[in-house]
């Protein structure tokens, strides 16, 4: 955990002592916001009813005070990811998140940070079980925390349900136009496309991504556990004006780690695609010359 972190989480707790205040999400007087109240949490699912053997998507909404925000699945230099736990029915099977494109969020350090702003709805695929018996009703709840943040930080959390209901054939619900629209949102895997518009490698210790004809390129690097290298310089080479962006790498540490993980923000115009990959670091798989 970055020291960053360390001051965040302090100023987190002293502001949540305020909690139950029947404030609109503020303080007595007008003093310090509470993290749970600036955050409105829901569930939805684009089916209002499913059927035996269906796959769906489920989402839980955060509707995101003003001028505050979340943080995507690696913050950045600071903040920490939503986390998000689930009781379900027996016939309904729960998937890993999937994590829609986030925003590059600068600040005086300087540091970056990678963050949605007015609204996150974090995805869930949901499998409904072949013997899930026609007829029958059952409740997802989930219960979240979060870290929100403007300029301090504070923790939250809250929790939200949402029936389901188990029919002969699905119905799709009136939450299915926007679960698609985040479902666009997600990076699609560079490596399952035939003609990729993105190429990522390696010049010695830095990492090259170009995109042909692109306007602006932005790199969101993974970070998941100790052997994932990092970018030394997020701030000045995280984004890049043009179709080539390149992001130096300490080399001592791509030897220890095994591969960098990330997803690449490509603007055209008026239209932005988002792709995540995957590059082997070990030396006997990049190029070595400077």
């Amino acid at each position: 955990m970055h020291l960053l972190h360390t001051i965040l989480i302090v100023v987190g707790v002293a502001g949540t002592a305020l909690a139950g205040q029947p404030d609109n999400g503020f303080g007595p007087s007008g003093g310090a916001p509470d993290g749970s109240r600036l955050i409105s949490m829901d569930v939805i699912l684009d089916h209002s009813a499913v059927a035996p053997g269906q796959e769906a998507m489920l989402a839980v909404r955060y509707r995101i005070e003003t001028d505050w925000h979340l943080y995507w699945r690696n913050p950045g230099e600071t903040g920490l990811p939503p986390g998000v736990k689930f009781e379900a029915p027996e016939w309904l099977t729960i998937g890993e998140p999937l994590w829609a494109a986030p925003e590059r969020h600068e600040m005086p350090g300087p540091l970056v940070d990678f963050i949605y702003e007015k609204e996150l709805l974090l995805l869930f695929p949901v499998t409904v079980s072949a013997d899930a018996p026609v007829g029958s009703e059952g409740t997802v709840k989930a219960t979240s925390d979060w870290l929100v943040c403007r300029r301090e930080c504070l923790f939250g959390g809250g929790e939200a349900t949402r029936s389901v209901m188990v029919a002969s054939s699905a119905t799709r619900s009136v939450a299915a136009g926007v679960i698609e629209a985040w479902r666009a949102r997600v990076p699609r895997r560079l490596d399952e496309v035939r003609d990729p518009p993105v190429q990522v490698d390696w010049k010695g210790s830095a990492l090259v991504i170009e995109a042909p004809g692109a306007d602006r390129i932005t790199f969101f690097p993974f970070q998941t556990d100790d052997d994932e290298a990092m970018p030394l310089d997020l701030v000045r080479q995280g984004i890049a004006e043009g179709d080539r962006l390149e992001a130096a790498y300490n080399e001592e540490r791509l030897r220890d780690a095994p591969r960098v993980r990330g997803v690449v923000t490509i603007e055209r115009g008026d239209e932005t695609s988002s792709w995540e990959f995957e590059l082997a670091t070990r030396r006997t798989g990049r190029d070595s010359s400077d």
